[in-house]
């Protein structure tokens, strides 16, 4: 009688071609889910910027052409949570949601000569304001106007742009 222990090569050949085509699926569906976590994190904050908007339309005090007139702002910033939406009405100042777990990169980019995209940081957030009574958006303090934000959800096919003027 044979003695048969191991495993034919044949078999060995379809095991190693079955876990190849589950590696494959599932790498492909951690984009996917990337992919939504920047879509849902658009979604946030274009909710925000024109909640944000109506405020200032409706509530506003100030009627100067940059964010250090401004009374009434959004602030995106970074922890170590992710990324979130700070109202800043006057004095006082409110934290709306959190827009992103840590696996969503943010970045914006202003008008002007050189201008790169700046991600948002704890260091550096991100401050938008609205004209009270145009409703255009506000300059940066160094004059200069944010043209786009972007959300990167993991891989450079999940990018979400979330406005551009």
């Amino acid at each position: 009688m044979k003695d048969n222990r191991g495993f034919s090569l044949v078999e060995l050949i379809i095991c190693v071609a079955i876990l190849s085509i589950l590696l494959v699926f599932g790498f492909s569906q951690l984009g996917v889910v990337n992919s939504y976590r920047a879509r849902e994190a658009v979604k946030k904050a274009d909710t925000a910027i024109n909640d944000c908007k109506v405020t200032t339309l409706s509530k506003s005090q100030a009627t100067g052409l940059t964010l250090a007139n401004g009374d009434v702002y959004l602030e995106f910033y970074k922890d170590a949570n992710g990324y979130w939406i700070k109202l800043h009405e006057g004095t006082s100042s409110e934290t709306i949601k959190q827009i992103s777990k840590k696996r969503v990169k943010m970045t914006y980019k202003c008008d002007g000569p050189g201008s790169v995209e700046t991600e948002v940081t704890e260091t550096s957030p991100l401050r938008i304001g609205f004209n009270r009574t145009t409703g255009a958006f506000l300059a940066q303090a160094d004059g200069t106007s944010v043209t786009s934000i972007k959300f990167y959800g993991g891989c450079p096919v999940s990018r979400k742009k979330l406005w551009q003027h």
